[in-house]
């Protein structure tokens, strides 16, 4: 599997790994593989863990709690209203109401994509996965923000 970045910090003993908004601390170094486990492992017990293969990784169990790193996310001016950029995907706002501003995927014409999002402040609210694949959006002219994401269903949306 690629994960699009994975990015290395030092920690208090060991070093750790940030995959999405993951971040997974050193378990084991054997000559072909690293394993790493979830950060919260003692905290919650969560059985989330990956392996790096030199530049390839491999993650298995999903997490049993909220992600331990902040997301981010682009704003780009649209035609009418801004847009988001989210994992590669484009987001257009549709509305807002009192508890936030609501987005639904730009390949919702299309393909009749269900995935909606709905911020308020510096959260995202993800309330489904994408049908398509990526849309590559250019985020050079992009605006970035760091954001809490939190997932209403279960299956959370990737990189790898």
């Amino acid at each position: 599997m690629d994960a699009g970045r994975i990015f290395v910090v030092p920690g208090r003993k060991h070093p750790k790994i940030i995959v999405d908004e993951d971040e997974y601390e050193l378990h084991g170094n054997y000559k072909t593989k690293t394993m790493w486990r979830c950060t919260h492992y003692h905290k919650s017990r969560c059985r989330a863990n990956a392996t790096t293969f030199g530049k390839m990784l491999k993650k298995q169990n999903e997490h049993n709690h909220e992600p331990t790193r902040p997301g981010l996310i682009h704003v780009i001016p649209g035609k009418k209203y801004p847009k988001i950029i989210l994992n590669m995907d484009e987001y257009e706002k549709t509305g807002s109401r009192n508890h936030g501003n609501l987005w639904r995927c730009t390949q919702y014409y299309k393909t009749r994509c269900s995935s909606r999002l709905i911020t308020f402040k510096n959260k995202v609210k993800i309330r489904s996965g994408h049908n398509h694949d990526p849309v590559n959006p250019n985020i050079n002219s992009a605006t970035p923000l760091k954001v809490h994401l939190s997932y209403e269903d279960q299956r959370k949306p990737s990189l790898l």
